[in-house]
């Protein structure tokens, strides 16, 4: 379980054992979040307490250890509370923690017992997912909406009553968030962190693609790798990527915000050439569209779908260029014939 490796890399670092790697490794961990840091923090502070009990104590801590991993994994095979303390090192090698007292060892067992008692009842994490084709609204404690794309999961706690709003985003969603400039509001995917105050935005972050990507359709917002010193800041009409594989942060503007379509299911067109107008519609739709005549892919197309149906916009973009529309079957499209007079640069 990996909070059982970094809860045994805090307790190696009260007896200063721990090699530069693991440091590391642990500073990392406890800056992903405030609750990682909390954790640390009461661990430490009833380790220091336990210095004033007596050596004398005699107990089974093996059989306690086991007995409280035990039952936190109860609590965690039902996947509904989220616990400050949710297991104990059980492993064979002990040498980093035989220097501390017996009592000191009982003060800390009964610390992790106190801890996991009064958060497993307070602070209680939800998930929504997704499936193929579906879409859901889901409305947050502090009044922001999130509406989830296809085969997407977003994670986030019932309450956010800390120094921050922060969530787990696995897919595609889109972000309306309430404005709380002393609480920012933070989305965690796999490789990336996207930080904001109060704006509304997209997050396209799939388990199986290398790039995390953020359009913003409203407000200002930060993108970066995990606890990354200079994120790039993003302001209304600009795209931002990070690519996990090389490390690189891009953004530029953009000229149509048609990759969140699927929120809002409207399309607009300013005056973009037809081989981008396509890959749009494609995208909404999930269709195939086939262009006959390559010559076409510079023309300009310029038109609003503010409820976009497949078949006509399909109908639209072939009449203004006296193209042929034929429905091939399969969800595909081909566009044969047609012409036009103005071309893009």
């Amino acid at each position: 379980m990996e909070k059982e490796f970094y809860i045994n890399l805090i307790y190696k670092s009260f007896s200063g054992d721990l090699s530069a790697e693991e440091q590391n490794q642990l500073e990392n961990w406890l800056s992903e979040s405030d609750a990682n840091q909390k954790e640390a923090d009461a661990l430490k502070k009833t380790w220091q307490l336990s210095a004033n009990f007596s050596k004398n104590l005699e107990v089974n801590l093996d059989a306690e250890f086991a007995q409280l991993q035990n039952r936190i994994d109860d609590e965690e095979k039902g996947n509904v509370k989220e616990a400050i303390v949710k297991t104990m090192p059980t492993t064979q090698k002990k040498s980093w923690w035989k220097p501390l007292s017996v009592a000191a060892a009982v003060l800390l067992l009964a610390g992790a017992f106190f801890m996991f008692n009064q958060n497993s009842a307070t602070v209680e994490m939800l998930a929504m997912e997704t499936l193929e084709g579906e879409m859901k609204e889901v409305a947050l404690a502090d009044g922001s909406k999130v509406w989830l794309n296809e085969n997407s999961k977003l994670t986030y706690p019932n309450a956010m009553n800390g120094d921050e709003r922060r969530v787990t985003l696995a897919g595609e969603a889109f972000f309306d968030i309430t404005k709380n400039p002393s609480k920012p509001f933070i989305i965690d995917t796999r490789d990336a962190e996207v930080k904001v105050l109060g704006t509304s935005f997209e997050v396209r972050a799939m388990d199986d693609e290398i790039r995390t990507e953020v359009v913003v359709k409203t407000g200002r917002v930060s993108l970066g790798k995990k606890n990354d010193l200079k994120p790039i800041e993003l302001t209304a009409n600009q795209k931002g990527i990070y690519n996990r594989e090389t490390g690189k942060k891009l953004n530029f503007d953009v000229k149509n915000l048609n990759s969140i379509s699927w929120q809002n299911n409207m399309l607009v067109f300013d005056d973009l050439p037809l081989e981008k107008v396509l890959v749009d519609v494609e995208n909404h739709f999930g269709i195939k569209v086939i262009l006959e005549n390559q010559d076409l892919l510079k023309c300009k197309f310029e038109s609003l779908f503010p409820d976009a149906k497949e078949k006509e916009v399909l109908k639209g973009i072939s009449s203004v260029f006296k193209m042929k529309l034929i429905d091939s079957g399969e969800r595909t499209y081909r566009l044969e014939g047609g012409d036009c007079q103005n071309t893009s640069e």
